[in-house]
């Protein structure tokens, strides 16, 4: 499968101003950081806010991570099937992998952007924070968020039904993880879930101990190996080759 670095890079390009321009995207976006936002105006008190700083860069991470970076790709590609953008796409001189590539770099660097507006936002101490640990977290998490959202809308019939699909995703990953401190079966599903380990790794550094353990790589890299084999496997099963 080829990928050449100029058509890669015009089609990133396309999609990087497919994404501005469309008007649902903006408003999610904007939602990540003004739901932070709004939560550090409601509580305005120095002694409240030390107490949920934690808190605000878990949700606003979170959400970032399963509102862009997975509900987005759903609709958006669930459009290209719709109106056969993508079989144009794949008929053309574009590469399948070229395309693929084209979708995931732009949800995958306007998240960590969202997600660097939440830390500023939060404003939790930088130095509480271990930064390798939370990058390399953030990124296999959002990768992951972004190939699961592409398999979304890879068997959705269209937007329609894309966002329908999204909200089941949206109800696991980041409903399970943001209640999972007041249930303790909530708390031992999260543990299992890429998104239980984002918050895992966010309350840790309220403790001032290990981020993370062995197990919790692990379920990292096991749902990002899961999420490129299991689109893979749908996408021969009911991607442009089957609409041939």
């Amino acid at each position: 499968m080829m990928i050449t670095r100029h058509k890669t890079t015009a089609l990133i390009t396309f999609k990087f101003k497919e994404i501005l321009k469309n008007k649902t995207f903006l408003v999610s976006a904007a939602m990540v950081p003004g739901f932070v936002l709004l939560y550090r105006l409601l509580f305005d008190d120095a002694e409240i806010m030390s107490g949920i700083q934690l808190f605000l860069l878990n949700f606003g991470v979170t959400y970032a991570i399963i509102m862009v970076g997975m509900f987005m790709p759903a609709t958006f590609l669930a459009k290209d099937k719709e109106k056969y953008t993508l079989r144009t796409w794949m008929t053309s001189s574009i590469s399948s992998l070229e395309y693929l590539v084209s979708m995931l770099v732009p949800f995958l660097v306007l998240t960590i952007l969202l997600i660097v507006m939440v830390i500023g936002i939060s404003g939790i101490d930088l130095g509480a924070i271990d930064l390798p640990v939370f990058i390399l977290v953030v990124f296999l998490s959002s990768l992951t968020a972004i190939i699961l959202g592409m398999l979304v809308g890879l068997v959705s019939k269209n937007q329609m039904a894309a966002s329908n699909n999204s909200m089941v995703f949206l109800l696991v990953f980041f409903m399970i993880p943001t209640l999972s401190e007041m249930n303790q079966t909530l708390e031992q599903i999260s543990e299992f879930l890429f998104t239980g380990v984002v918050s895992k790794m966010i309350a840790s550094f309220g403790e001032g101990g290990l981020p993370l353990t062995l197990p919790d790589y692990f379920v990292l890299v096991a749902s990002l190996v899961l999420a490129c084999i299991a689109f893979v496997v749908i996408y021969r099963r009911n991607g442009f080759e089957k609409e041939q």
